[in-house]
């Protein structure tokens, strides 16, 4: 994967706001970004697209992750299909209903493959064509010996306390190809909205991790061409990406 995908996320990073990481060494954070992400836009985005949605009302102890919210949330994970182009093998984190494992098998033709704690979204993940584990995704992925060219984990971390989110980063490195990318998505507690409603409305939530730590968390765990963004949406969640060294895509 090496230089192809250096020059991949370089490109990306210029494309889609990413921020390098050495624009965030100074404890800044580049907050120019991705194209803006309403909810108008999002309805646009599916309610007419491709994708048929299970339920998302039935997901076990979260009252975000509901059908009204889903399609929002879709709007803005098309965005991040891209990063996992060029990418054989997908793994998606906490998949939910398998949203985003259809948003990059329409954009890629790869049929990627999920893992989610909750029964009800694995099986809505499986109703879709997609292989998908029931399980935490830190405990299963202590379990297999796959590896993957990329791996999605949306909104993972902050389920997890600081011992156990730096063990889960490792887990993901070494489950990784050489060269494979890796894509982290949590809420920024920086957002008043998330830090005093949003953020409480998954009692599994342990704690927020600000985008300078999870720079610092990534690049201890080895990862390099680090990039982030926060997202230009009411609740501005956080995304981090960084590539394996190595490879030869």
């Amino acid at each position: 994967m090496g230089n192809r995908v250096l020059c991949f996320l370089k490109s990306l990073l210029a494309r889609t706001g990413f921020a390098s990481i050495g624009r965030i060494c100074n404890n800044t954070v580049d907050r120019g970004s991705f194209a803006a992400w309403t909810r108008a836009d999002a309805k646009q985005n599916s309610s007419t697209g491709p994708f048929a949605i299970a339920s998302a009302d039935s997901q076990l102890f979260s009252l975000y992750h509901t059908e009204a919210n889903l399609a929002f949330v879709r709007g803005q994970m098309l965005r991040y299909a891209q990063i996992f182009d060029g990418c054989s093998s997908i793994l998606d984190l906490g998949c939910g209903p398998g949203v985003f494992l259809q948003i990059v098998e329409e954009r890629t033709g790869i049929r990627g493959m999920g893992v989610d704690v909750d029964e009800a979204m694995v099986l809505a993940t499986r109703s879709k064509g997609f292989e998908c584990s029931c399980g935490r995704a830190e405990e299963w992925l202590s379990r297999v010996s796959l590896r993957f060219e990329g791996i999605h984990a949306g909104h993972i971390i902050e389920h997890l306390d600081g011992p156990c989110a730096i063990a889960f980063l490792a887990d993901c490195f070494s489950h990784l190809a050489n060269g494979g990318v890796l894509l982290v998505r949590t809420p920024n507690w920086e957002n008043e909205r998330v830090r005093n409603r949003v953020f409480w409305l998954d009692p599994t939530h342990v704690r927020p991790y600000p985008l300078p730590l999870l720079v610092k968390m990534f690049a201890d765990t080895g990862f390099t061409d680090i990039g982030t963004s926060v997202e230009e949406s009411r609740l501005q969640d956080l995304a981090i990406v960084g590539r394996k060294p190595g490879g030869s895509l």
